[in-house]
C-alpha cells in the first residue's frame, strides 16, 4: 500500500494527533518531575548549609574565635563532607578555609542573620553560599556545590527525552500499522463496490469473522446486495 495513501488517511491523522497529545503529556510530567525533585534537593541543600552555619555560630558563642577557627580548620582539613568552609576578616580576607569563597561572601554587616544565596560560577555550575557575621567582626561562610543537583536534572532530562523519542516512534509506527489494517478493510469494500458498479452483481464483501464494525457493515451491505440481486 502506498505510503502517501497511509499518511493522507484520516486514521493516521487521528493517530498522529493522539501521539502528539501523549508526547505533550509526557513532557509536562517530565517538567513537573524535574521541578519537584530539584526543589526538594535545593531545599535540603539550603537546610544543610544553614544548619552548619548555626552550629558553628553556636560554637563561636561558647568557645570563642579560637574554638571556631579550630572547628573550621578541622572540617576543612578532613573533607568529611562536600561542604566548603571559610572565615573572613573585616577586610574580606580569608583567615582560614577555602580562599575562593570570599568572592561569594558579600560585605560584612552588623546583622547576625544568616544570608543564603545561590551563585552561578559558570554556564553549567552553581554554588549555594550561606554567610553570617559574627560578634568579633569576622564572617563565617559555608558553601555547598550544587553539581550533584545539576547531575540529577541532567539524568531526569535525558530520561524524559528518551521517553519522548520512544513515544514518538511507537505512536507513529503504531498509527501507520493501524491505518494500514484499516485501509485494507476499506479497500476490500471499495473493490467490491467497483466490481458491482462495473456490472458484476455476484460480488460480495468478504467477512473476516472478527465480528467488528467492519464485519457488521459488510454483512449489512451483502444483505442489501442480495435483496437488490433478487
Amino acid at each position: 500500500m502506498h505510503l502517501r495513501k497511509i499518511i493522507r488517511s484520516t486514521g493516521f491523522r487521528f493517530a498522529v494527533l493522539h501521539t502528539l497529545v501523549f508526547v505533550v503529556c509526557v513532557g509536562l510530567i517530565g517538567w513537573l518531575a524535574e521541578v519537584t525533585v530539584t526543589t526538594a534537593l535545593m531545599g535540603q541543600a539550603r537546610q544543610r548549609v544553614d544548619a552548619e552555619v548555626a552550629a558553628l555560630a553556636m560554637e563561636f558563642e561558647h568557645e570563642g574565635s579560637t574554638g571556631l577557627l579550630s572547628s573550621v580548620q578541622r572540617r576543612f582539613a578532613t573533607r568529611e563532607s562536600r561542604l566548603r568552609y571559610a572565615i573572613l576578616d573585616r577586610d574580606n580576607r580569608t583567615v582560614v578555609g577555602d580562599h575562593g569563597l570570599a568572592a561569594y561572601a558579600g560585605g560584612a554587616d552588623a546583622s547576625t542573620e544568616t544570608e543564603t544565596r545561590q551563585f552561578k560560577r559558570d554556564a553549567s555550575d552553581s554554588i549555594l553560599v550561606a554567610a553570617r557575621s559574627l560578634a568579633d567582626g569576622t564572617r563565617l561562610v559555608i558553601a555547598d556545590d550544587l553539581e550533584s543537583i545539576e547531575d540529577v536534572q541532567d539524568v531526569i532530562l535525558d530520561a524524559f527525552l528518551l521517553a519522548l523519542g520512544v513515544a514518538l516512534a511507537l505512536g507513529f509506527g503504531t498509527g501507520a500499522l493501524l491505518t494500514y489494517a484499516l485501509l485494507k478493510r476499506v479497500d476490500a469494500v471499495t473493490r467490491t463496490a467497483d466490481a458491482i458498479i462495473g456490472g458484476d452483481l455476484s460480488q460480495r464483501i468478504e467477512l473476516t469473522g472478527s465480528g467488528d464494525e467492519f464485519d457488521r457493515l459488510s454483512a449489512t451491505l451483502n444483505t442489501m446486495l442480495d435483496r437488490i440481486g433478487a
